[in-house]
């Protein structure tokens, strides 16, 4: 605050004894030590309502911060903070898939399988696509009788 020395209060005193005189001078210190008194109430009065401004607009503050996260908004934010573009939620996104085709694609229906060169237990190669061209029948229907071969005699 104020820095004063033993010396510098020395001459003050010396100087009110002088102008102010012996008889008043209790009186004057007096009152000086009231409006000091009032000057320090005044200070502390202003530092309290300085600092309970601050308070307030730190929970402001933390309010706004509260409904920020409520809001999700602080999500989004982190969010555009990382992944600006949208790649990484584009990539970890799951893929679309329905069971009723959509316009403008081929069915799994109509997808042809890749052509296979197998051959069959008899050693036959079959034609490109054979399997592709084959009816495949429906759950109602009965199945086509397989092919077995005649049965074996024991004579022969």
């Amino acid at each position: 605050m104020l820095d004063f020395s033993w010396g510098q209060i020395v001459l003050v005193g010396a100087a009110a004894l002088i102008f102010i005189g012996p008889k008043e001078l209790p009186g004057a210190l007096r009152t000086l030590g009231q409006w000091m008194g009032k000057a320090r109430a005044m200070a502390r009065e202003f530092q309290g309502n300085i600092d309970e401004m601050i308070r307030e607009s730190e929970l402001d503050q933390l309010k706004k911060e509260v409904q920020k996260i409520e809001s999700g908004e602080l999500a989004r934010e982190i969010e555009q903070t990382i992944d600006p573009k949208g790649e990484m939620s584009k990539a970890l996104a799951a893929p679309d898939i329905s069971l009723e085709p959509s316009t403008g694609t081929p069915s799994a229906a109509t997808i042809e399988p890749p052509a296979t060169t197998t051959t069959n237990p008899f050693g036959e190669t079959p034609p490109p696509n054979a399997a592709a061209s084959e009816t495949i029948p429906a759950a109602s229907e009965t199945p086509p009788a397989a092919a077995t071969p005649p049965p074996r005699s024991a004579t022969g």
